[in-house]
């Protein structure tokens, strides 16, 4: 039944939105013989900045004349890469960092001079960090267990300075993993991940050893250097457990932090400081988290979302309105309203749906939208544009989707990319200047992009390589306009729902409208009119059968709200 369901649900979310979907305009990809693959991307100034895996060797040049090549080497194993594109396919410059085994990359970010951090973890053979012919190596303290290395190289890719961050003792299974770094306006690098065990975070003539003090858990890590990579702070939280932060996003109003994770320990200390503010999990699985701080790591607030099961939240961004998205994935029925006397429930179609949501500086609810197959699905690259509409991407079981949202959570238009015979799975997404559309993930199968075009990514030698698609969206986002006023989201509550229900304004105004119910194949099952009707709206829908269903309130002058919910028994 929930196969049926999905299929319906996809099919005519397709046909709902497709005229408004973006346009492909260019694309192309690059890559090795071997697999390849990025573990991040940063957008700046037009060009795009992977760091990445690669075995062998790799043809960092996307360029399709016979001329357009630029060869890197492995030194051993698995080396990394650092290569810079500009986003309609032209190569500016590469660089290969390795030692003789497997190196591991996490993060990269760039400056307002064009300056490269990248963050990483180290085995026992060790890393030489400089590209030239000078040495810079980074040695790891075993086999079984990883240290964390940060290093800065100039607008060239020429080596400036790294730095080890070292387990204390280090044995099975401790590692220090630098998962997500964000810049602030004076060029400071805020780094946030997790550490199992105890390590060093400060480079210089002191010691501050941070993390879980066990191999068998993990603390969330949250730190500042400054340009120099010298430290300037750096706090951690969570003995017990599973513990991490996977992603950080910097407020440009303020410099204030954003950070989001995953817990395991019952429960996590949130506030860095003597004072204390605890999150409880849900669950006897992991739960996800979202928080604010200061530039100091001053604490403002957090809440955390989650249900039993597994729950992930890997992407996040805020916009220059201060507009706060995370992306992830969610299992089961999740509430995704932290405010303790509302609520806004999502129910997974299976074991795992992708998820985007919504909030407003000081962490109200505005919305949240999902997307799932009878597959293992989620969702990792998130972009919000000025008007504070959502751009998330992500994987639907093989295949990649992209899908944008408003302020009510609607589907503004989703686009779902079939990769071939094999994957392709969405990984980030950007917005250029006028608001266009970049993504960027890897893929093992040619495949020609959806919405136009005639561009046809062939993968070197049939494993994974690098692509970079570009759409333009119908019309700029300027010129689209958010719904005003007085309904800028609605809720349905309870949801999911056995019975009466309750359609709830975010204002203290009276509304004239009609609403209808609808199964996912378009049949109309209930509808009604109100006048002058609010804060609340009580509907009877007891008389629906089981399953899924969109809800949709019209008003003149408003652009119309759909929100989907489930009918138990």
């Amino acid at each position: 039944m929930k196969q049926s369901l999905f299929c319906l649900a996809f099919l005519f979310s397709g046909l709902f939105v497709s005229a408004q979907a973006p346009t492909y305009t260019d694309g192309f990809s690059f890559g090795g013989p071997k697999d390849d693959a990025f573990t991040d991307v940063f957008y700046h100034k037009g060009q795009l900045y992977y760091i990445g895996t690669f075995s062998d060797s790799m043809d960092a040049n996307p360029g399709t004349a016979a001329t357009d090549t630029f060869w890197l080497r492995s030194k051993g194993k698995t080396d990394i890469f650092i290569s810079v594109i500009s986003e309609n396919g032209s190569f500016v410059r590469a660089i290969a960092l390795g030692g003789t085994g497997d190196d591991f990359p996490h993060a990269i970010c760039v400056d307002t001079g064009g300056n490269v951090y990248i963050s990483g973890r180290i085995n026992s053979s060790g890393i030489d960090l400089d590209p030239g012919t000078g040495t810079f190596l980074v040695q790891g303290n075993g086999l079984f267990y990883y240290d964390g290395y940060m290093a800065r190289y100039d607008k060239n890719l020429a080596f400036s300075r790294a730095i080890a961050i070292p387990l204390r003792n280090g044995s099975t299974s401790e590692s220090v993993q630098l998962h997500d770094m964000a810049l602030g306006e004076n060029g400071d690098l805020f780094v946030t991940g997790s550490v199992s065990g105890s390590a060093d975070f400060d480079p210089g003539s002191s010691t501050l050893q941070l993390g879980s003090g066990s191999s068998g858990s993990s603390s969330i890590v949250l730190a500042r250097y400054n340009p120099q990579l010298e430290l300037r702070w750096a706090y951690a939280t969570g003995s017990y457990g599973s513990n991490s932060g996977q992603a950080i996003a910097i407020d440009s109003r303020n410099q204030d932090i954003l950070l989001t994770g995953m817990f395991s320990a019952q429960t996590v200390d949130m506030n860095f400081s003597s004072d204390s503010f605890f999150l409880h999990r849900s669950g006897y699985a992991q739960d996800l988290y979202l928080a604010r701080y200061s530039a100091n790591a001053q604490f403002q607030w957090a809440f955390r979302l989650g249900n039993v099961n597994d729950d992930i939240s890997t992407g996040i961004a805020v916009n220059a309105a201060g507009r706060i998205g995370i992306s992830g994935a969610y299992s089961r029925t999740v509430d995704f309203n932290p405010a303790p006397n509302d609520s806004f429930k999502l129910t997974a179609v299976s074991d795992r749906d992708a998820f985007v949501a919504l909030y407003r500086p000081d962490g109200r609810f505005i919305a949240a939208a999902d997307t799932g197959t009878i597959s293992i699905d989620q969702a990792y690259g998130l972009a919000i544009d000025r008007k504070g509409y959502a751009y998330y991407t992500g994987q639907l079981s093989g295949s990649m989707f992209t899908a944008k949202i408003d302020s009510s959570g609607k589907t503004v238009w989703m686009m779902r990319q079939q990769g071939g015979v094999n994957y392709i799975h969405g990984r980030r997404v950007f917005l250029d200047s006028e608001e266009n559309l970049i993504l960027t993930s890897t893929f093992t199968s040619s495949f020609t992009p959806v919405n136009g075009g005639s561009f046809n990514a062939i993968p070197n030698a049939g494993m994974s390589d690098i692509f970079v698609l570009r759409y333009r969206q119908a019309g700029s986002s300027s010129a689209t306009t958010e719904m005003p006023g007085s309904v800028h989201r609605l809720v349905l509550a309870p949801n999911p729902l056995s019975g009466p229900a309750r359609l709830l304004f975010n204002d203290l105004q009276r509304h004239t409208g009609q609403w209808q119910v609808f199964g996912l194949d378009g049949r109309v099952h209930l509808s009604g009119k109100a006048y002058n009707a609010g804060p609340e709206l009580h509907l009877d829908l007891s008389t629906l059968p089981q399953g899924v269903y969109l809800l949709e309130w019209q008003e003149a002058g408003i652009s119309p709200v759909r929100i989907r919910f489930q009918k138990m028994p």
